[in-house]
């Protein structure tokens, strides 16, 4: 078959258009779309480096963000220890009876108790990119300690108030969410049990709590007292037990001695011996001192001091204090005295107060601070 002219430069257009075709679909394109994604791929280096150029220029001011991080975790660290050893409870109680005085009468400890707060999981979540950025991390896997302690208290109405602010002002987090008591207004004493509840964060190879445990006495030569005085109720101390540390006589101002004497029984040479005249009711002040079997107490009646603190020992678990007083003779008898009553010593107080008047006591005690007990 003979091919026509026609048909011959139809087939060189085809040619042509092929050959046109060719390089578009199998070379141009496939640049063109290469450009496209360079093109695309700089933008979003573009704007990364935007970004973090933008950070770079922020770094002392993260700088300064993670110091104060730092500074809140060790803050709060600071109000959490480690752990909650049982030695470290003991030693809270011990200093806390010392150091207000109360009596804690009866304590019962639990198991702790713990949840965690930051699993190994989630902190490692966060590794790599701290890893990378060569950072000590803030914070790794951690777990909240808490235990609960039941106490039975008795003690002053103001050195109650003083345990609620020393729980309340510890350096370590304790909460009181329980708390029960009693308050006795003739002889201002309050009474009760509570819950103490204690946190620890453990975890983050922190320091184990080390507990210095001060050298106690223990035992007692007389097995119906305590380190800390006598077991029974003030009803139980037997009178040949009683044993009168200091003493104070009330006496009408007719009588043959001073209207007030104030002395330590026992006192031979008069040292400790302090008198009044006067037939007006006076301020006394009288603070007891002293730990561990020494104890010291000074004294004032009006404006007259004693010289010098006396100093005397005690090995029966308490001390006493003996108020003589008498009925008042007419209207003129206006002898009295209103005490300021301080214990500041390791053990209790006790007071007597013995054939004072009915209907106008000659003593009174407007102000008490320590563990004082009376009659």
């Amino acid at each position: 078959m003979k091919i026509t002219e026609g048909q011959i430069k139809f087939l060189l257009v085809l040619l042509i258009a092929a050959l046109l075709a060719i390089p578009y679909f199998f070379v141009i394109q496939p640049q063109m779309e290469t450009a496209e994604a360079l093109e695309r791929e700089i933008e979003q280096l573009r704007e990364r480096r935007m970004t973090l150029e933008r950070h770079t220029a922020a770094i002392p001011e993260y700088q300064e963000g993670l110091l104060a991080l730092r500074m809140d975790k060790d803050s709060i660290f600071s109000r959490y220890p480690s752990e909650l050893p049982q030695e470290a409870t003991i030693m809270f109680i011990h200093e806390t009876e010392r150091m207000i005085p109360l009596r804690m009468q009866q304590v019962n400890f639990a198991l702790d108790s713990s949840q965690q707060i930051v699993g190994d999981e989630s902190a490692a979540a966060h590794a790599a990119v701290i890893a990378a950025q060569e950072l000590t991390p803030l914070i790794v896997g951690l777990d909240g300690v808490r235990n609960t302690t039941q106490i039975t208290f008795d003690s002053t109405y103001e050195e109650f108030k003083s345990l609620l602010a020393h729980v309340a002002n510890f350096p370590h987090r304790m909460v009181i969410p329980r708390l029960r008591v009693s308050f006795n207004g003739d002889c201002g004493t309050a009474s009760g049990d509570f819950n103490l509840n204690q946190f620890a964060i453990d975890g983050e190879n922190r320091d184990r709590v080390f507990t210095a445990e001060p050298e106690m006495e223990l035992g007692a030569d007389n097995i119906f007292f305590s380190l800390l005085g006598w077991h029974g109720g003030w009803s139980d101390i037997p009178d040949e037990l009683w044993g009168t540390d200091l003493y104070l006589i009330l006496s009408q101002p007719e009588a043959d001695i001073e209207a007030k004497i104030l002395a330590m029984y026992g006192d031979i040479d008069g040292t400790s011996r302090l008198t009044s005249t006067v037939n007006a009711t006076e301020d006394m002040t009288i603070t007891f001192t002293g730990e561990e079997g020494l104890y010291s107490v000074a004294y004032r009646i009006g404006e007259v001091e004693l010289a010098t603190d006396y100093y005397f020992i005690t090995l029966k678990g308490f001390l006493t204090f003996q108020v003589n007083s008498s009925p008042r003779v007419g209207s003129n008898d206006q002898v009295g005295v209103r005490v300021n009553l301080i214990n500041r010593s390791d053990l209790p107080l006790y007071v007597k107060i013995d054939g004072d008047d009915p209907d106008e006591a000659r003593i009174s005690f407007p102000s008490l601070t320590g563990s004082i007990y009376f009659n």
